[in-house]
């Protein structure tokens, strides 16, 4: 039995008790404790160590993607090379978090301008597509529907 599952039948055989015996006011006030000392012993579980180095360093959301990142680095390229890496990688390594057809917001500090530098890619609408057009039209711009929609930035601000 995993021990996911023994910990929620435990929980349960506990709550079944409580309710029986005490009252209600009580037994919610130690059935929330039990739960969020669960909740706080299973989190840190999944916590890792920081990591740190002298040199240069990736992180991404999945190993491939760290890993094409960082053969980037050793192989000479820049932070830039290895950001633009990680975009296409993950895009297709982790396809169900993001992909090349959609948006990308990047933000890149190159030490010699001294100043964070904001990429968008977050792609763009017709000229004439502006909030203007579509109030005089009584469109909505809350983010239903094809409206609000643009062509897809994500390889452009690669």
């Amino acid at each position: 039995v995993p021990k996911r599952t023994f910990r929620i039948r435990r929980f349960r055989e506990i709550a079944a008790a409580c309710w029986s015996s005490r009252g209600r006011a009580q037994c919610v006030v130690l059935l929330t404790g039990a739960l969020i000392a669960g909740l706080a012993t299973e989190s840190g579980l999944a916590q890792r160590p920081p990591v740190s180095g002298r040199t240069a360093g990736v992180s991404a959301g999945h190993p491939l993607t760290t890993a094409a990142a960082f053969e980037i680095l050793l192989q000479g390229g820049n932070a830039f090379d290895a950001g633009v890496t990680s975009l296409l990688v993950g895009g297709v390594v982790e396809q169900d978090l993001y992909g090349l057809g959609g948006e990308a917001l990047i933000l890149v500090y190159p030490k010699a301008e001294d100043k964070v530098i904001s990429i968008v890619g977050q792609g763009w609408a017709p000229e004439r597509a502006t909030i203007d057009w579509y109030l005089e039209r009584s469109r909505n711009l809350n983010g239903e529907g094809l409206d609000p929609a643009v062509v897809p930035g994500a390889l452009h601000g690669a």
